[in-house]
């Protein structure tokens, strides 16, 4: 049996074209509720790609951190809207 390992240093470049391309209703809000239910000083998100939903958290804390072992996702410069 093989297992599918993602190569995410390869696929950083194009990674957040996901989020154009799929609907992820309801995940920002339910994030941002969780944050605020919990009175969040410092978030961390442990996997955290190119860092797409610590943005969308920094409206509830300004302690926001991430970490990941695919550098090339972490060197993602993000778009900001």
């Amino acid at each position: 049996m093989t297992h599918g390992l993602v190569q995410y240093d390869q696929i950083a470049p194009t990674y957040d074209q996901r989020y154009e391309a799929l609907q992820y209703e309801g995940v920002a809000s339910t994030l941002l509720t969780l944050a605020q239910a919990a009175s969040a000083g410092r978030i961390l998100e442990v996997g955290c790609g190119t860092r797409h939903w610590l943005r969308e958290l920094r409206a509830t804390s300004p302690h926001v951190y991430g970490l990941d072992l695919s550098t090339a996702m972490l060197s993602r410069v993000p778009e900001e809207s």
